[in-house]
């Protein structure tokens, strides 16, 4: 299967890539990030400044790389499209589960159904959803999902199931807010993918470093990024 991996930047973010060369796969950074912000190891990045979508908030425009790569022309090669927030360093791919999945995330380890997220999204991260508390309200009288997944790190299979459920996560987010993680469950669940989670030891497990990844500090905070 042919695959590529995709992150984005909008706005004032600074973003440190770091090297994809010993996955032997593509990579692509999208979205008008300045150049000045954006330090890239390796070899195997491209640089794409073509605007697909719009937003006064950069990272609500951030979302549509993630979930609507499918609408993007210089994708449409791609079997796999691995989706990384610019923190993730990628040690390897699972991309074997894809035999008998249609797509791999992480257990969220910490919090463990969408209701539980979006307490946590309407308190302690109101510097980033302070503004779609009305959409997190309304997220919160839907039905509870019991399982949640981290999203900085997601293995996309190109397939029907998959590109129905970034058409409705795409959605839900342009509704409501652009906390992802309360939207991916139930947008699974709709387009009934067969999603391979991968799973926490214990409820506190960290979430810097998995088999699969490690997770780097932003470089800027939610305050100052506009």
């Amino acid at each position: 299967m042919k695959t590529c991996i995709i992150t984005a930047g909008t706005g004032n973010y600074k973003a440190h890539l770091r090297s994809i060369d010993h996955l032997d796969v593509d990579g692509f950074i999208f979205g008008d990030i300045k150049d000045k912000n954006l330090q890239i190891d390796g070899t195997r990045w491209t640089r794409i400044k073509e605007t697909y979508f719009w937003h006064n908030d950069p990272y609500m425009r951030a979302k549509y790389y993630k979930m609507f790569w499918h609408q993007i022309p210089i994708l449409n090669e791609y079997d796999v499209v691995v989706w990384i927030d610019g923190t993730i360093e990628i040690k390897s791919l699972p991309l074997n589960e894809l035999k008998d999945h249609d797509l791999v995330v992480y257990q969220h380890g910490r919090r463990f159904s969408t209701h539980e997220e979006i307490k946590f999204s309407w308190g302690a991260n109101n510097l980033r959803f302070g503004d779609y508390r009305h959409g997190l309200k309304e997220q919160k009288q839907m039905k509870n999902i019991d399982w949640l997944a981290i999203t900085c790190f997601v293995i996309n299979k190109r397939c029907e199931s998959v590109i129905k459920m970034n058409n409705k996560w795409f959605s839900d987010i342009i509704l409501y807010s652009p906390q992802c993680q309360v939207s991916f469950p139930s947008a699974c669940e709709y387009a009934d993918v067969n999603v391979k989670l991968y799973k926490f030891s214990n409820r506190n497990a960290s979430h810097t470093e998995t088999e699969h990844y490690k997770r780097h500090r932003h470089l800027i905070g939610y305050r100052k990024y506009k």
